[in-house]
């Protein structure tokens, strides 16, 4: 597949705290969304191509806005939420930062990922809700599709289709799978972004 955003020439641009520090918007945005441990940074590095996003097993990790730059397009990584153990102050600055976000700039494309094992959070659905209210174009990528079964991944998949249209029946996405271990999906999800 042609590299059109030349991917492995991804550079970390930088790290927001506050979104007054936000880039001014002048390439195409988009956004990774997802509760903690979803995967995010996995993804990140297996669409880069290399170890640039810092990955745990511990969830809570990033607690900023990532701001990475693919000659082309920025890809903002979100802090994770539903993270249990963060403190009431942390959980309010991340999601005052989240608001300010889409308050203030349009994403292109938001990747909502949700862990292919798992139905959809209340979390989850609510971010949907809200792309789909706000008409901004997403796509629901399960992560770590490689740890189930061809009949349970149908399963989910229906359910989780059924969960989105009861939330918006003229929503336009894609449900997309991917493993960062077998790298399904991978090729398919890089073509999306370029296509931005």
């Amino acid at each position: 597949m042609k590299d059109l955003l030349k991917f492995s020439s991804v550079v970390f641009e930088k790290c927001v705290g506050f979104i007054n520090d936000m880039p001014t918007q002048t390439l195409p945005e988009i956004v990774i969304s997802g509760r903690s441990n979803v995967g995010k940074s996995s993804l990140l590095n297996a669409i880069f191509g290399k170890k640039l996003a810092k990955t745990s097993k511990q969830a809570g990790k990033t607690r900023t806005m990532n701001v990475y730059n693919a000659c082309g397009v920025r890809l903002i990584d979100l802090p994770g939420y539903g993270f249990a153990l963060a403190s009431p102050d942390e959980k309010k600055r991340w999601s005052k930062l989240v608001e300010e976000y889409f308050e203030t700039r349009t994403p292109d494309l938001v990747l909502q990922l949700i862990d292919s094992r798992r139905l959809a959070s209340e979390n989850d659905l609510q971010m949907i809700k809200f792309l789909c209210s706000q008409k901004i174009k997403f796509a629901v990528v399960c992560t770590k599709s490689d740890k189930l079964g061809t009949k349970e991944r149908e399963i989910n998949k229906n359910i989780l289709k059924q969960q989105i249209y009861k939330l918006n029946e003229d929503s336009e996405h894609k449900i997309l799978y991917t493993s960062t271990n077998s790298g399904e999906g991978i090729k398919n999800l890089k073509s999306i972004i370029s296509s931005i």
